[in-house]
């Protein structure tokens, strides 16, 4: 902790200096414990209840299976004067409690939540950064540090800058929508009745998993789909308010060329649709055609 804190004694910074020049594994390890410590984890109620001697054990062991793949020399051969060293390298596990948290075969799901007002930046394990907008919940999924990448957005909005990692994919899941990375920085924001995703570099893959739709978004391209149970049913409707719902729910401006279809009446279910594919349902049914001019949807009749 106190090396985290950087409150450690000059003799200790000394060892402390050493055992990260050690091996690159005893770096990494310090790194990992690092983002954790800023992201929070010593301050879960495990902390207080972990056992210290299984936490530093469990760390040799890690260690000790690196050094051993790389075939370099063990801690204990390498520097001499085993107990100030291990006590420093005790300072870097966080009172060895969170880093047994964190790096234990027995991790669960990790929960992120922001209050009103409140931001939050977080680092993950795998290096992806993650900002979090006001009232959002978001679930980092068991096992995240060891197979694919799976992130859970219950409500509110994120931005995600990915590390990406070709075998180990990063996947954020929101209510029947999936978006996979394919190496960019994007935003998704959950409500109660939709899901939008905006990209701002590179691309992503966007799933809807129940249907097996997909479609690939590049930079400055934006999706949304509908999933609340009742949210986009019409029941002989005007379009008029139809196209109202779409806007509200999509974040973009819809326009209707002819006025004299603003009252035509459908009877619709667009929940778990896209907004192009809403619109290309109301389209076949009116006959109508839309295009995409500066941003604007607008409809017309067909010609």
């Amino acid at each position: 902790m106190s090396a985290l804190q950087g409150e450690l004694s000059p003799e200790e910074k000394i060892l402390f200096d050493q055992w990260l020049a050690a091996s690159p594994a005893n770096r990494r390890t310090y790194e990992q414990l690092e983002r954790t410590w800023r992201e929070g984890l010593a301050d879960y109620l495990h902390y207080s209840e972990a056992d210290e001697g299984a936490a530093w054990e469990a760390l040799q062991r890690r260690l000790g299976a690196q050094r051993m793949e790389a075939g370099s020399p063990s801690l204990s051969r390498r520097v001499p004067g085993m107990g100030p060293w291990l006590a420093v390298a005790a300072l870097v596990v966080l009172l060895a409690g969170a880093g047994w948290y964190f790096f234990g075969e027995k991790r669960s799901s990790v929960a992120y939540d922001t209050r009103g007002g409140e931001t939050k930046d977080l680092s993950l394990p795998d290096g992806t950064k993650v900002e979090l907008e006001p009232v959002t919940h978001m679930i980092v999924a068991e096992g995240f540090d060891k197979g694919p990448r799976t992130v859970r957005l219950v409500s509110g909005k994120a931005s995600f800058d990915v590390a990406h990692i070709a075998e180990r994919p990063f996947r954020v899941e929101a209510d029947g929508v999936r978006v996979e990375d394919i190496g960019t920085k994007f935003t998704i924001e959950k409500t109660a009745d939709s899901v939008r995703v905006n990209v701002t570099e590179g691309r992503v893959a966007f799933l809807l998993v129940q249907s097996g739709e997909s479609r690939q978004l590049g930079p400055g391209e934006s999706l949304s789909v509908y999933t609340g149970a009742d949210s986009m049913r019409f029941n002989n409707a005007p379009l008029a308010d139809i196209l109202a719902t779409l806007e509200r729910h999509s974040g973009q401006k819809i326009q209707l060329n002819d006025a004299s279809f603003a009252g035509k009446r459908l009877t619709l279910n667009l929940n778990g649709e896209t907004l192009e594919n809403s619109l290309r349902v109301i389209c076949a049914s009116l006959n109508l055609e839309y295009t995409l001019k500066a941003g604007v949807y607008v409809l017309d009749k067909k010609k």
